[in-house]
């Protein structure tokens, strides 16, 4: 329900300005204004926070809305309060009254009444696209409520169905004249880009772009594209970026209403189109005109004579310049041909939401185009949706952007579901839904193989859970094989709670007696070593005052308020006797970190930005991004207890909202009567025999937290003279051979063998260069990913390749690729094949790792044969794997003259350390190259403030000549992140070019 709060989301989402919850609820309780008595805090939209509260004068719930701080600040307050004194003279049936205004603590605040009721965007997403007559009597409801204010010279400027209610059936426009009111009391100062004065996907091209003199026409178009996705359940316009959605409108960039709803009248799709032109000279002059356009192109009822119904038909016709339209037909199919160009270079650069977006844009107008097609598998994922039972709807929505609404995309069992590739964008959230089933809500990647980026398996089939059954509303969780040490432990499908348990839920616990049931409180209580009886233990699980209950409430209930917080301050103990309560159990480790993190490196970077991490306070359940399967907080606010022990008690996960992102992975013991706030839990439903659930609830060590990397020392000089002699070899005759070459779009490729530096198979490479030119090309040598490990075969058209490392041939540089020992196609049982790279403390593991390093020599012994190569000006690309065992290669072969290193770091994992002869903190202070590295702040592999910026840092490269960029995003960082700065990086380190000037702000 939207309870009559126009355009604010149920949800607060952290932002700069409103990082800890304790900032949303400052005035729950306290009196605004004299007259209004907060309740409790309803929502946070995107220009002020909306609490419910009593109206005392007059006895009624009333919202009030305080506008945002930031934006508070940009405004002249009592000018603004003047500008919507003309709202309130507004009194219509379709327009929600201003009832009141004034402002606390420096802020504005203004009230409306509080409606019990549904927005519009609701109602679209319950119901999909809406029937034609209701569509437009909403839309003819909502035309009047304008024109009424349009008379008074007021236009609302923020017209989308968030600010729209139904209530009784009726529409009723809020929020009407307060961005007018913001702008015009900022002076001009604000703009969209800079505060939300309207929504990018309902606004005019006018003033998307940002020109002051809107008028009533703004309002048409907008009240339009609302019209088009009640009709067809989507907005008009996707666009990822601002920009794209600029260009989207100035070009009637969008698909005709019959594309997508072709049993839709003619005239109607022609009225509809006038009213998005994108000139506001070609649209209706009126909301009224525009109203009155619609009823003319509805369908004519029965028993009218042919004539009569042409003549109708044709009166609506009529009212739209029908040249016009054959010329923005033709204007649209010109600016489609010419976006089949963006989408492949998005494609090529690895923007695939960006692409997915464009295509979506453009296919309807070039349905049939060959190279279109051809272009979608760069760019696409082709998902199979399977549920049990069959025939679940799906639908999908996009994360980003204002627009909430769900668009269904088929019924299942769905072979091949469009979906835009995913390694560095999350760009969908998916909902299956089923009569008589719980529904499910997760993100489409979910059913994605991110194998190839050394990510997860896609799920094959979601099973769907009835109604009422006693796990409704948790999250269900299909069975794999989870690692246990060096072993595999194959677990059956379970369900766990998509958010922590809330103090509303645990006061049930309290009220049913659940502190006296001795039956809930299975385990022998220990303190300090000691054992208690039961009744010495539950003696000391007391609240303030003394009662049964969490040590953060008081007089046995939690702080008002905070119903749907997470419960805090509870012990192992009663967050076990909880969860027996409920016929649940706390979930183990391994179950805990399977749904939560599922593949992290390519998810975690999805939540933790959102996530209450680094703040005061706890927060509501259930805000910010949810994970991969569908639950929330699984970073920050609480700790949440699990089953297994741990020094020094039990093992607690996901972090706190004191904790920093980096420690969210951390495996923290806490005493098991540790009641510190910062501890709560979730709970699970566990359907594993006894033995597999005893296996996985053994103790975990101390060793498995990640190891800290910060206060790391490395080996004396002396001693790592030793380890240098590892890596010699005999110089032997190359015998090069070419083993085949042929050209690419963009390059020309060979394939090349020769002698390795020890014993066994020739080693490999892959050279890729400009077809443009002869040479002589600086080499840069890439050391990718680890999935250079499982890949059977490296084609010169390999995925990875082309993504991550396709820009230096195409800066007139060669790329060399070698087929590292155990990569590839270069196969031998004389090693074997770490799983993923990952270091081990195995002799095994050191002497593959000297064949690395031999290999990348030998690479580098070959170029210098070659006439067209620069060999003095060699490059190192590493990338993810590549980056991590950059200090053993860079260190080794001081002909190397530059490196650029992606998603790097130390293997920092409890089973990942080499030997000391191998161990990559050990070389980084031998390394002398200039070195450019980007990382990722929420990286999951290589934690960011205890792997990454320590191996930055112990390089022993000068300061001047090393630099460290970070990117807000995770391990698999997008893959045109940075590439401008690589090749500035080459240009000055391997070419001698000066670095180019800053840009003068």
């Amino acid at each position: 329900m939207d309870n009559g709060i126009g355009g604010m989301s149920a949800n607060v989402p952290g932002n700069a300005d409103h990082d800890a919850l304790g900032d949303y609820a400052a005035y729950v309780g306290t009196v605004i204004g004299g007259l209004y008595r907060v309740d409790r805090l309803i929502a946070e939209g995107g220009m002020a926070t909306v609490y419910l509260a009593e109206d005392l004068r007059h006895g009624r719930m009333v919202a009030v809305k305080v506008l945002h701080e930031s934006l508070a600040h940009s405004i002249g307050v009592q000018r603004f309060l003047r500008e919507i004194e003309v709202v309130a003279r507004l009194q219509h049936p379709h327009l929600l009254t201003l009832i009141d205004s004034g402002t606390v603590n420096e802020l504005p605040y203004f009230v409306m009444p509080y409606l019990e009721s549904q927005s519009l965007r609701e109602t679209i997403a319950q119901r999909g696209k809406l029937a034609l007559t209701d569509a437009i009597t909403i839309t003819r409801e909502i035309a009047d409520g304008l024109a009424y204010a349009h008379e008074r010279g007021v236009v609302h400027r923020d017209i989308k169905p968030s600010n729209i209610l139904m209530s009784d059936g009726h529409a009723v426009v809020a929020d009407f004249g307060i961005a007018t009111a913001i702008r015009k009391s900022s002076g001009g100062r604000i703009t969209v880009t800079g505060s939300s004065l309207g929504s990018p996907t309902y606004m005019s091209p006018e003033q998307a772009a940002g020109e002051l003199d809107i008028d009533v026409r703004s309002d048409v178009y907008s009240l339009a594209c609302v019209l088009y996705e009640m009709l067809t359940g989507q907005p008009p316009f996707d666009a990822q970026s601002m920009q794209q959605m600029l260009t989207h409108k100035l070009t009637g960039g969008y698909a005709k209403l019959r594309a997508r709803r072709p049993e839709l009248p003619v005239a109607l799709e022609a009225v509809l189109h006038r009213a998005l032109a994108p000139e506001r000279s070609e649209r209706f002059a009126s909301v009224h005109e525009f109203s009155q356009a619609m009823s003319a192109a509805l369908p004519v009822a029965k028993g009218l004579s042919k004539r009569t119904q042409w003549t109708l038909a044709a009166a609506a016709l009529v009212m739209v310049a029908g040249g016009a339209a054959v010329v923005q037909h033709q204007r649209r199919l010109v600016w489609a041909q010419q976006q089949i160009v963006e989408i492949d270079r998005l494609a090529k650069r690895g923007s695939f939401l960006a692409a997915f977006q464009l295509d979506k844009q453009v296919r309807p107008l070039l349905p049939n185009d060959s190279t279109l097609n051809a272009l979608r598998p760069l760019f696409t994922d082709y998902l199979k949706v399977i549920t049990v039972p069959v025939g679940a709807r799906v639908s999908i929505r996009r994360l980003a952007g204002s627009d909430t609404s769900w668009t269904t995309v088929g019924v299942t069992p769905m072979d091949s579901l469009w979906m835009p590739k995913f390694i560095s964008e999350v760009g969908y959230r998916m909902r299956i839904e089923r009569d008589g089933y719980e529904t499910v809500d997760v993100h489409a990647n979910l059913f994605t193989d991110m194998r190839w980026i050394g990510g997860g398996l896609p799920i094959d089939t979601m099973f769907l859970d009835r109604k009422g059954a006693p796990t409704a509303g948790m999250a269900h969780i299909r069975g794999r094989r989870l690692v246990e040490g060096r072993d595999t432990v194959r677990v059956a499908d379970y369900h766990i709670g998509k958010r922590e348990v809330s103090n509303r839920e645990y006061a049930r616990f309290v009220a049913a007696g659940g502190y006296e049931e001795r039956e809930y409180w299975t385990e022998p209580m220990v303190r300090d070593g000691k054992a208690l009886t039961w009744e010495q233990g539950i003696a000391e699980l007391r609240d303030k005052t003394g009662k049964p209950g969490p040590s953060t409430w008081n007089n046995g209930t939690f702080p008002p308020g905070q119903d749907d917080f997470p419960v805090g301050g509870v012990s192992w103990f009663e967050a076990a006797a909880y969860a027996r309560f409920t016929g649940m159990q706390l979930p183990t480790s391994q179950h805990w970190r399977n749904a939560a993190f599922r593949g992290a490196r390519e998810a975690g970077w999805m939540y933790t930005p959102t996530s209450n991490l680094n703040g005061t306070g706890a927060r509501l359940t259930g805000l910010g991004m949810m994970s991969v399967y569908g639950l929330y907080d699984v970073a920050g606010n609480v700790r949440e207890w699990t089953v297994n022990p741990a020094d020094p008690g039990r093992l607690t996960q996901g972090g706190s909202w004191e904790d920093s992102p980096f420690q969210v992975g951390h495996l923290i013991g806490r005493p098991a009567f540790d009641r510190s706030p910062l501890n709560g839990f979730r709970v699970a439903y566990i359907t594993d025999s006894a033995s597999i659930v005893a296996r996985l609830s053994t103790p975990i060590l101390r060793n498995v937290n990640p190891r800290d990397f910060r206060n790391f020392v490395a080996v004396s000089d002396a001693e790592f003279a030793g380890f240098r002699r590892m890596y010699d070899y005999d110089k032997r005759p190359l015998e090069a051979r070419l083993e085949g070459e042929g050209e690419l779009p963009d390059a020309r490729w060979q394939k090349v063998s020769f002698t390795a530096a020890y014993n066994g198979p020739r080693m490999v490479a892959l050279l890729l260069y400009p077809k443009t030119s002869n040479g002589p090309f600086e080499p840069v040598i890439l050391w990718g990913a680890s999935n250079a490990l499982t890949d059977r075969r490296l084609n010169p058209q390999d995925g990875f390749v082309e993504l991550f490392a396709s820009f230096v041939p195409r800066s007139g540089r060669m790329l060399v690729v070698p087929l590292y020992m155990g990569t590839y196609e270069r196969r031998d049982s004389t090693f074997g094949r770490p799983r993923g790279g990952v270091p081990d403390s195995t002799t095994g593991f050191r002497d593959l790792t000297v064949t690395w390093i031999k290999d990348l020599r030998r690479t580098i012994d070959f170029l210098e044969t070659r006439q067209d190569v620069r060999a003095d000006r060699v490059g190192f690309y590493g990338v993810s794997w590549g980056g991590l065992v950059a200090p053993l290669a860079l260190s080794m072969e001081p002909r190397i003259k530059a490196a650029v290193l992606y998603s790097a770091g130390y293997a920092s994992g409890p089973n990942q350390q080499a030997r000391t002869e191998v161990l990559v903190a050990n070389y980084a202070p031998r390394v002398r190259t200039p070195t450019l590295m980007l990382s990722g702040i929420y990286d999951a592999v290589f934690a960011y403030e205890t792997s990454a910026v320590p191996f930055f840092d112990q390089l022993g490269t000068p300061s001047p000549d090393k630099k460290l960029i970070a990117n807000d995003g995770g391990h698999a960082l997008g893959p045109d992140v940075g590439k401008r700065e690589a090749l500035a990086w080459f240009d000055q380190y391997l070419s001698g070019r000066a670095p180019a000037p800053p840009r003068q702000p």
